[in-house]
């Protein structure tokens, strides 16, 4: 499995709180425990899931897995968490204990339909993956929701003009490159890879400005300038966009993916970038 692991967040033993990006950008999963703290937070992506998974489920948030110590031992806490998007009624709650995949959806005690999920764990009990009444909630686990996947993934090669989206292999006419420790990627391809229509990238010459529209979100990134606008919002990028021959506009694909709510991980050994959204 591939996880992602973040440093201990939260404080002492009158509630406590964290934020484990399920990107590591825009979109954020919130945590927050009416009483503990919290502490070693982890991130399994969903294609980086243990096999055996419910059937007839997806996993769009990946599996979780943290600590809430300070706790009375044998209690029982509620821990809220809040999502970027709409969880839909229903939805179920698996762990992955000792090898196999169990149900615990009987833990959720608030699941309206909304963004919020609130769980009831109780120190040694199924909520618990220690088992054991000791002071600490160990929890390792993942909202399911029933429906087939609807994930797409693109995959780019430094120096290789060809790239796929799902099971489609298509050309580009200008390979990505590294510069600056990051990836550039034409900015007509890295549309489309993330499923930007072709009438929804827009070029102004005269301000050399890029306009990417995907839904409610719009992008705009200049030539030379490391600040990202999205819907109107600022933010700034450790690198700029540029210009390589014959005349295609490079973009820094993780900066750009990521704020369409997009997935990036890097392959060192392969020189492989994977979107994932």
């Amino acid at each position: 499995m591939s996880i992602r692991e973040h440093p201990p967040l939260g404080g002492g033993g009158g509630g406590g709180g964290g934020v484990l990006p399920y990107t590591e950008g825009y979109l954020n999963v919130r945590f927050s425990t009416d009483t503990g703290a919290f502490g070693n937070l982890t991130h399994t992506l969903e294609k980086d899931i243990p096999s055996g998974a419910p059937t007839g489920y997806t996993f769009p948030y990946g599996l979780f897995s943290f600590n809430v110590t300070q706790v009375n031992a044998g209690s029982t806490i509620k821990v809220t968490i809040t999502f970027p998007d709409k969880i839909p009624a229903g939805s179920e709650y698996w762990k992955y204990l000792g090898g196999k995949w169990v149900n615990c959806t009987s833990l959720i005690s608030d699941n309206d339909g909304d963004n919020v999920l609130i769980l009831t764990l109780t120190d040694g009990g199924l909520g618990d993956a220690d088992g054991l009444a000791n002071g600490m909630i160990s929890d390792p686990g993942g909202v399911a929701i029933k429906g087939a996947s609807t994930l797409t993934t693109a995959t780019m090669r430094i120096g290789q003009k060809s790239y796929t989206v799902g099971s489609s292999t298509s050309n580009m006419d200008v390979a990505p490159y590294v510069k600056n420790n990051r990836t550039y990627v034409p900015v007509r391809y890295l549309a489309y890879a993330l499923g930007i229509a072709e009438k929804d990238v827009k070029w102004d010459a005269a301000t050399k400005t890029v306009t990417l529209t995907k839904g409610s979100t719009v992008v705009k990134l200049v030539i030379g300038s490391k600040t990202l606008s999205k819907n109107g919002i600022a933010s700034q990028m450790d690198v700029s966009p540029e210009t390589t021959p014959p005349g295609r506009t490079m973009l820094p694909a993780r900066w750009v993916a990521e704020a369409f709510g997009a997935t990036v991980t890097w392959n060192k050994t392969t020189q492989t970038v994977t979107i994932t959204y």
